[in-house]
């Protein structure tokens, strides 16, 4: 080797210390980045991920005719209820933890409708995350319930299946056709024992009972009904007579308005409710 390529070799090696050098320095700063970001990853997934306990809990439950039970009615009337019904499905939203609210919410439903209907609409689901507690309710011989309850034992069922199903301090949602139900337990005697509020929408059997008998009803009511709607919004007119009642009117919609224009639905519905406790 001449002295120039001897020069040459030298001044090249110090270079490539340095490059190598920092070469280094490079993968191991991206290495300590890489690093950092997963365990950020990691740890923003283990809080954002919910535990079992905080998942909504919804349930599906088939009631027998022989489970429905009651401290509160005759014994004769009891059993009547359990020869006449075979069976009750229900849909069963419980809040994400323990529940807070005093009051618990049952949806009953249309004639052409069930309960499954109001996952729809989204109200229990809304009510869950609030504290709330709601059963969607099959009547009997509607959706995935058997049997058929007579005109006089109508309320009598309602009070049987809330004790049944451990719904206590209810407010009852009744749109349409289960206004047969609903109307004759709010004319109960007893009806604070069992009902903290009513939400009727648009109900059917309001003329079975005289204005006077509305006029002389103590229960905080939301008295809803769509403006396209003639013959509920009639009827609303009389159940606006409750003492404790409010209209809540639904513009352009139909006989089944929560269908229409279910987040107005839904907001009217839990501010009436959230009020309860005020």
């Amino acid at each position: 080797m001449g002295w120039k390529e001897g020069l040459t070799q030298v001044a090249k090696t110090p270079q490539r210390r340095i490059y190598d050098t920092v070469s280094r320095r490079n993968l191991l700063a991206l290495g300590l980045c890489v690093v950092v970001v997963v365990v950020f990853f990691l740890k923003q997934s283990s809080t954002s991920t919910p535990s079992e306990s905080e998942i909504p809990s919804v349930e599906s439950v088939w009631l027998e005719g022989s489970e429905l039970t009651s401290t509160k009615v005759s014994r004769k009337d009891l059993e009547k209820i359990q020869s006449f019904v075979s069976k009750v499905f229900y849909m069963k939203y419980q809040p994400v933890s323990k529940p807070k609210k005093h009051e618990t919410v049952v949806f009953l439903h249309g004639a052409h409708y069930n309960s499954m209907t109001w996952e729809s609409v989204g109200t229990p689901q809304s009510l869950q995350r609030l504290g709330y507690t709601s059963f969607c309710i099959d009547l009997p011989s509607f959706g995935k319930s058997e049997g058929k309850v007579p005109r006089g034992l109508r309320a009598t069922f309602l009070k049987i299946l809330f004790e049944s199903i451990g719904a206590k301090n209810v407010v009852l949602v009744s749109p349409s056709m289960s206004g047969v139900y609903s109307i004759p337990l709010v004319m109960e005697k007893d009806v604070h024992s069992f009902l903290s509020g009513y939400i009727p929408i648009a109900p059917s059997a309001v003329d079975i009972y005289d204005e006077k008998d509305y006029e002389s009803l103590h229960l905080p009511s939301l008295v809803v009904y769509g403006t396209k709607d003639t013959a509920g919004a009639i009827r609303s007119e009389t159940l606006q007579k409750i003492i404790g009642a409010v209209p809540l009117e639904v513009k352009d919609g139909t006989h089944p308005c929560y269908l229409d224009f279910p987040e107005f639905f839904n907001y009217a519905v839990l501010d009436f409710i959230k009020g309860l406790s005020t």
